[in-house]
């Protein structure tokens, strides 16, 4: 059976979990912070690893070490804040706190984009570890984060093709030949590229004002 992203799109949200606002425990709040910030440092890192086997890039050895720092550093704020958390429960001390700056089904998504990542890397653990990958696990959670992609544009109302061409429109700028080539892939025209991406989403995010104005 083949499916539309549209399609795919109107049947993902029907099992969204919704909720009015975001709240986190307070004294679990810095956990979550820190486990973002280590998770960042981590892909950081990461990055570094990818540029250095596919576009032959000198592995920065002393920068992968700085997020390494960082990382654990986060790590460590994870841990004394969930211990922090354990004894706020004991006593009962604990308040939520609510965060207002960004929308419930935005944050969801993103949350949820950055898990299934997280899902992706256990799985290619194990395929290092044991020389099998699981597609069957790989293809779930890939199509897992195509869910929480399909909530950020549905929340958003941002149209996804738009951006898949958006994309495209960005490499076209960073390859003249509409190939790779490590020259252009190290020598990127960072602004330009931005400016393509600024455009787009504001011409999409026009585009959606604009039919649902007095809807």
């Amino acid at each position: 059976m083949t499916m539309s992203r549209t399609e795919f799109q109107k049947l993902a949200v029907r099992t969204e979990s919704v909720v009015d606002t975001i709240q986190v425990e307070e004294h679990a709040f810095d956990a979550f912070i820190n486990a973002l910030r280590a998770y960042e440092q981590a892909g950081e890192i990461l990055d570094k690893f990818k540029k250095h086997i596919f576009y032959n890039k000198p592995l920065d050895v002393e920068a992968a070490a700085d997020h390494a720092i960082f990382a654990a550093t986060a790590a460590e704020g994870v841990r004394l804040s969930v211990a922090g958390l354990v004894e706020a429960r004991e006593t009962d001390t604990s308040e939520d706190i609510t965060l207002d700056s960004i929308d419930p089904r935005v944050f969801h998504a993103l949350l949820g984009t950055i898990t299934e990542h997280g899902e992706i890397a256990t799985a290619l653990l194990y395929g290092i570890g044991t020389g099998e990958l699981d597609l069957v696990n790989v293809c779930e959670e890939l199509g897992d984060s195509d869910w929480y992609k399909a909530l950020f544009y549905e929340a958003t109302g941002i149209d996804w093709e738009k951006v898949q061409a958006m994309i495209i429109k960005k490499l076209e700028v960073r390859f003249a030949g509409k190939i790779f080539t490590e020259e252009e892939a190290a020598e990127r025209d960072l602004e330009a590229e931005r400016q393509v991406l600024v455009t787009a989403i504001e011409e999409a995010v026009h585009e959606y004002n604009k039919a649902h104005r007095g809807s």
